[in-house]
């Protein structure tokens, strides 16, 4: 809450002092007088100010009382049966921008495109962006859900509201408070979770998994990096995420043409974003951490091999197997998930053994490289990940590093896990860990992992973010 800058404040005081105990003759008492008289509207201009932020402080909302907000503002929306109470909860910027007509019409919209409201939900919060307070309310219609964000002024008055695709509350949905910023790394939208009080915090960036990804780590209705950024942030630890470069400016990427590798999709951001964590007031710029999660993982340590060089790296389901072979390993078990395996997918099976055997022998120098891009890269892309051994260069490292894995994950499985703890074996600093129920997101589920389990929305297992944060804070292993 902005408050009166103290110059302003002071300068009356000091007139007042004037007035009340300078020594003074009759002519410079009535023109101390005409002054004062000037002053008092001035004087009385700033209590107001004052005084009126003192009230907004004091009628903030708490955590609860947000929630009923949204709520109240969500039932009152889609029933649309009391426009004044509706609008007494409205800013003066909302109510001119979104009058009676326009609810209206939107109410008709969503009607005729997902049928009538069967129920609407409790409220949860997410952090707060630039000062405003954002809650989810779920509600569910006759033909799906959506989620109704609603956007809260300091004061508690609704200062905006979107219809969103439908999520859960992360696993962690305690109510210590979390601020987020908006920040830019390299060029890319990205946002810094911080935690409560002062700092300076510990922070970890967090790098995504192949292919373009946005900030949250989207996978369906899951986001991985969302639960992870919001339940660190909630134990002690800043998290700083972005959108991958591929997702945001892909023509960057599309720019390097034959030789794009790795290093200009992911590592180069990622070193970035290191620098910036480290050049702001709010962290500790000893105590930053790289979390990289599948291909990031596996990049992990290479993004710390160079300056900037963080504490310490956490891999999360960090692939070994060369990515060709991760690929194709990957298609063969979603294939015969099932139990059987048709006509079409031998035919694709075989399409992608066909390239990932062009690929091998050109790697091992049997064959000339591949022209153009195969399995979606140019040459240069394999050629640069095969030159290295991700668990060797982490014990090389000598950093503190987290490896931990999911047992039921099909895309990085067990195997990879194996070849991390045989390197790292003896290390000091090392800590690793699998989770018996957990896919390579890091949820919970029962029986074999499929694709389609990816459709449902699942938070990263609590225990999950519990040990990282107490890793980053306190070194211990899990």
């Amino acid at each position: 809450m902005a408050r009166p800058r103290s110059g302003r404040v002071c300068t009356v005081d000091e007139v007042c002092r004037r007035v009340a105990y300078g020594a003074m003759t009759e002519a410079s008492r009535r023109r101390t007088m005409r002054r004062w008289w000037k002053v008092v509207p001035a004087v009385a201009g700033i209590l107001a100010t004052i005084l009126a932020a003192l009230a907004a402080v004091a009628a903030e909302p708490d955590a609860r009382g947000r929630a009923r907000i949204a709520e109240r503002f969500g039932e009152g929306f889609l029933r649309g049966d009391d426009d004044e109470a509706l609008e007494a909860m409205m800013g003066e910027a909302m109510l001119a921008a979104f009058g009676r007509r326009a609810r209206q019409q939107l109410r008709q919209r969503l009607e005729a495109q997902h049928g009538e409201v069967v129920a609407v939900g409790e409220a949860w919060e997410e952090p707060r962006l630039q000062g405003f307070y954002r809650l989810r309310v779920p509600v569910r219609f006759a033909r799906g859900e959506l989620d109704l964000r609603v956007v809260l002024e300091p004061s508690g008055k609704v200062g905006g509201f979107f219809l969103v695709p439908h999520a859960e509350p992360p696993a962690d949905d305690a109510e210590a408070p979390v601020e987020e910023v908006a920040v830019s790394v390299a060029g890319l939208t990205g946002k810094l979770s911080l935690p409560a009080g002062e700092g300076p915090h510990p922070a970890v960036v967090l790098v995504h998994g192949s292919g373009p990804n946005d900030m949250d780590e989207t996978v369906g209705p899951n986001k991985p990096f969302r639960d992870l950024a919001w339940g660190l942030a909630r134990r002690g630890v800043a998290v700083l995420r972005y959108h991958k470069r591929s997702y945001e400016r892909p023509q960057d990427l599309a720019a390097a043409g034959d030789g794009l590798t790795v290093e200009q999709e992911a590592i180069d951001d990622a070193r970035a974003a290191l620098e910036l964590l480290r050049g702001r007031p709010e962290i500790d710029g000893e105590r930053v951490f790289v979390l990289g999660h599948s291909l990031g993982g596996t990049v992990a340590p290479r993004i710390a091999a160079r300056p900037p060089r963080p504490a310490g790296i956490v891999v999360l389901a960090g692939s070994v197997l060369p990515l060709p072979e991760a690929m194709l390993r990957q298609m063969r078990y979603v294939a015969r998930a099932d139990g059987e395996l048709s006509a079409e997918e031998k035919e694709r099976l075989a399409a992608v053994e066909g390239l990932v055997g062009e690929l091998r022998s050109a790697l091992a120098g049997e064959a000339p490289p591949p022209a153009g891009q195969i399995l979606g890269a140019p040459f240069a892309y394999w050629r640069d990940l095969d030159r290295h051994d991700p668990p060797a260069e982490a014990a090389a490292l000598g950093l503190p590093i987290l490896v931990l894995q999911g047992e039921r994950d099909y895309q990085v499985t067990m195997e990879d896990f194996a070849r991390w703890q045989e390197a790292l074996a003896g290390k000091s600093g090392a800590c690793l860990k699998s989770y018996a129920a957990l896919d390579h997101l890091f949820r919970p589920g029962d029986g074999p992992s499929t694709p389609a389990d990816y459709e449902r929305a699942v938070a990263v297992a609590e225990r999950v973010v519990g040990d990282v944060a107490a890793w980053i804070l306190k070194g211990e292993c899990p």
